[in-house]
């Protein structure tokens, strides 16, 4: 299969339903970095735009409205999606230990669900779904990372290929930067 174009779009802080439309996240904007990288046809290097923390010393980003699926979705007309979480999710878990499967699980099914919806919403062009989820976090037990990554595969029941990530880097973080 042949790539033709490769549209990858990074807004720290933000949760699945953060790049919707819908109330109450439709000015959702991102505080602390955005960095988006676009394929541009006839070129031989993408279109790179990032402002995050760490590229100048003591530099702070600046805040960026969160780009919509919907609009994502009828302007590039993809294939592939790939979703993939950061540890905002897990913010849920309060004391950083205790899952409450009554009261979490509901909630992290109104984050999730639209999301996948969306997507898949006609006239989509999308094709496949992978949905990453969060990296291994020191802040939560391993017990409440379980339980969300069963909710996202729950939630996506078929619709999208859930991959853990936790296996794939182990925390603490060492040795990420380029």
């Amino acid at each position: 299969m042949r790539v033709k174009s490769t549209f990858t779009y990074m807004a720290c802080g933000t949760i699945p339903v953060s790049w919707l439309k819908q109330k109450p996240f439709t000015n959702a904007k991102t505080y602390c970095g955005f960095w988006s990288i676009e394929s541009v046809p006839g070129a031989v290097k993408p279109k790179e735009f990032q402002d995050t923390y760490g590229m100048k010393r003591g530099s702070r980003p600046k805040p960026y409205l969160v780009p919509k699926l919907e609009d994502l979705l009828s302007s590039l007309h993809p294939e592939i999606l790939v979703m993939q979480t950061g540890n905002n999710l897990l913010s849920l878990f309060r004391d950083g230990k205790t899952v409450l499967p009554a009261r979490h699980g509901p909630i992290l099914k109104s984050l999730i669900a639209p999301f996948i919806s969306e997507a898949l919403k006609p006239p989509s062009t999308l094709r496949k779904i992978y949905w990453v989820t969060s990296p291994v976090s020191g802040r939560v037990s391993k017990e409440i990372q379980d339980f969300v990554v069963e909710q996202v595969r729950s939630v996506s029941a078929g619709r999208a290929t859930v991959i853990d990530s936790r296996p794939l880097i182990s925390y603490p973080y060492r040795h990420l930067a380029p």
